[in-house]
């Protein structure tokens, strides 16, 4: 099996190292806390002193840090790629990655940019996806070894990509999750156990899931009108959500900026759209639109 380095052995990186090390893979571990390592080093694992040594033993170096901060920091030093690689699976923006990229080349190496899109323990199962982007060579030389981590997805040759898709995956589960509790507060505030609201809440939510595919649509082809739940119509629920919740002592902060979206929208005439014209509101064209 091929020699993989890993650099960052906290929780998920730990994880990666555990998937690598069941599949037979000779790896290389450095992190700066080295007490951190002692799991991996106990199955097998060796650990490097620095990350040139990490580097310059494989010809796959995966990061995962804490942020992109930390990975420049770390790639600072290294030299002499030669044809490696990185992959960085460290969180952060698509000009980051970009930025990495950029660094790895001109140290002669070739990078790849990773999304996990996975909790720790599911690394190494199918359950798990990765989304790469990057060099797509790269890809193709390592992909068993990046399948021995998840099911993998390569999205293309912009480095930035994956950052972008997985922040974006992210940010509609934070506004599911936003939404979740801020629905869970008002009912536990009405006496409601949270345990029984949440079936309620989970069928509901799943319910609501077969919109997504119509907003999606609407949002490609600027297709606003026409709605089955018009904003004008929306607009008065919002209100009384926003309502309902302060007269409960509960602060609406979670769900409030959608209600002004709305707001906005139906004052400026939009009273019949549907509500992926919100996307039109927040997006750099709609903005412009609203300014004239």
């Amino acid at each position: 099996m091929a020699s993989v380095g890993l650099i960052g052995l906290g929780a998920m990186g730990t994880a990666l190292g555990e998937a690598l090390l069941r599949q037979g893979h000779n790896l290389f571990v450095w992190n700066r806390s080295a007490g951190k390592a002692a799991s991996l080093i106990a199955s097998g694992a060796q650990l490097a002193e620095t990350p040139m040594q990490v580097v310059s033993s494989t010809d796959l170096t995966i990061i995962c840090l804490v942020d992109c901060a930390a990975v420049t920091h770390v790639l600072d030093g290294v030299v002499g790629l030669d044809g490696r690689t990185v992959v960085n699976l460290t969180n952060g923006t698509p000009e980051q990655a970009r930025g990495i990229a950029d660094a790895v080349a001109l140290a002669g190496g070739r990078y790849l940019d990773g999304g996990i899109m996975a909790i720790p323990p599911i690394i190494g199962t199918p359950h798990a996806l990765v989304l790469y982007s990057g060099d797509e060579a790269a890809y193709r030389s390592h992909r068993d070894t990046l399948e021995a981590l998840s099911t993998a997805e390569f999205l293309g040759a912009d480095a930035g990509l994956a950052s972008l898709l997985d922040l974006s995956l992210l940010a509609g589960m934070y506004g599911l999750f936003s939404g979740v509790i801020q629905a869970t507060v008002m009912a536990k505030a009405g006496n409601v156990p949270a345990r029984q609201f949440s079936k309620l809440l989970t069928a509901w939510l799943q319910a609501m899931l077969l919109s997504v595919d119509d907003i999606s649509a609407r949002l490609d082809d600027h297709r606003f009108g026409q709605a089955t739940s018009p904003l004008a119509m929306q607009l008065v629920a919002m209100e009384n959500i926003l309502s309902t919740s302060r007269q409960m002592g509960i602060d609406p902060g979670l769900i409030e900026p959608m209600a002004r979206r709305i707001r906005q929208r139906v004052q400026r005439g939009g009273g019949a759209d549907d509500i992926s014209a919100i996307g039109d509101e927040i997006s750099s064209s709609g903005s412009a639109v609203a300014a004239q």
